[in-house]
């Protein structure tokens, strides 16, 4: 589903296949270029915090951090590599 549709209820109410309820909060992009692209203006825009990208298939967990990364962000950015949650099943 296109960004524009999933951000938007009453343009989801078109789409027969669609399942979703209430608001969407995860967009998931096909590579870290176009996840940038919508990933910065909604963070600035929302107010709220973006994950990721969750790199997968590396050989050990790793995470990337934005040169803009507070302190505050570092346990954000290092649980999901810890625990390994961010790879491929």
């Amino acid at each position: 589903m296109l960004a524009d549709i999933a951000l938007n209820a009453a343009m989801r109410r078109h789409y027969r296949f669609n399942r979703s309820t209430g608001r969407t909060n995860i967009l998931i992009m096909p590579d870290l270029h176009s996840g940038n692209i919508p990933a910065k203006p909604l963070e600035a825009l929302g107010g709220r915090s973006v994950l990721g990208p969750f790199p997968a298939g590396m050989a050990r967990p790793m995470q990337f951090g934005a040169m803009t990364s507070v302190v505050s962000d570092l346990p954000t950015l290092a649980v999901p590599a810890a625990t390994g949650t961010c790879d491929e099943p």
